[in-house]
């Protein structure tokens, strides 16, 4: 069987090809890759008890953290606002999460190391 110029011509493109696009990846491996990496942070955990004017919180008040005016907290609950349960507490029956900013992205997603959690009960601010 004869192998025409054409087809030899085309195997030889091929394989040169392979091995520039195999060298380059070689150089670029040997080199190192320049990457970006960024360590996710742990958000803060809270709980305890509500009081107002002396006496227990009523069920159900809405407490937010917020860092520069925006709400961080989180909750595992319902519909994810934390709130104080049937005793005046919060974060027992569930988790109240203030969330940590997530350094990876340009999204301000919660806290930064150094930042100011400022709480508010019932959209005062708390003391």
């Amino acid at each position: 069987m004869e192998m025409s110029v054409r087809t030899t011509n085309l195997r030889w493109a091929i394989g040169a090809f392979t091995i520039t696009v195999l060298g380059i990846t070689t150089l670029l491996l040997a080199r190192g890759i320049p990457s970006v990496q960024a360590e996710p942070r742990l958000g803060h955990i809270f709980f305890g008890n509500v009081t107002v004017g002396g006496n227990r919180a009523s069920s159900g008040v809405e407490i937010q953290a917020r860092i520069n005016g925006v709400n961080f907290a989180f909750s595992n609950q319902g519909d994810n606002v934390p709130r104080t349960d049937s005793d005046g507490k919060y974060g027992t029956s569930e988790t109240f999460r203030v969330l940590a900013d997530d350094p990876a992205t340009t999204a301000k997603e919660g806290g930064a190391h150094g930042e100011i959690i400022q709480f508010f009960v019932g959209g005062d601010n708390a003391t």
